[in-house]
């Protein structure tokens, strides 16, 4: 469903004539998170070079988001691989808060 809530984004931003600076921000936006969807989690190094490529794109909209969901997944990426633990998201947050003492 998200994947196709993107194409149809990305069609609309390549028939929709606009400045070309908030153009590129959500094209990018759109490309990052399709990669993030794409990446294998559960490989640092995959997961490294994507948060490193969102960093230095300098044109995206919502860039802590995008690493912030890209933490969350590599988290139940992990917690699932390693405990074999399916977790939704209301848990993993409130285990994320816990951890980081924000509870």
């Amino acid at each position: 469903l998200l994947e196709s809530h993107l194409q149809a984004f990305r069609i609309f931003l390549d028939r929709k004539k606009m400045i070309s600076y908030h153009r590129e921000n959500y094209l990018n936006t759109v490309i990052l998170v399709q990669k993030i969807m794409k990446t294998n989690l559960s490989k640092r190094q995959e997961v490294a070079v994507l948060r490193e490529e969102i960093i230095q794109i300098t044109a995206v909209a919502e860039r802590d988001w995008l690493l912030e969901q890209l933490v969350k997944k590599t988290f139940k990426a992990y917690i699932y691989v390693h405990f074999n633990v399916l977790m939704t998201n209301t848990t993993m947050n409130k285990l994320i808060m816990r951890i980081l003492g924000w509870d």
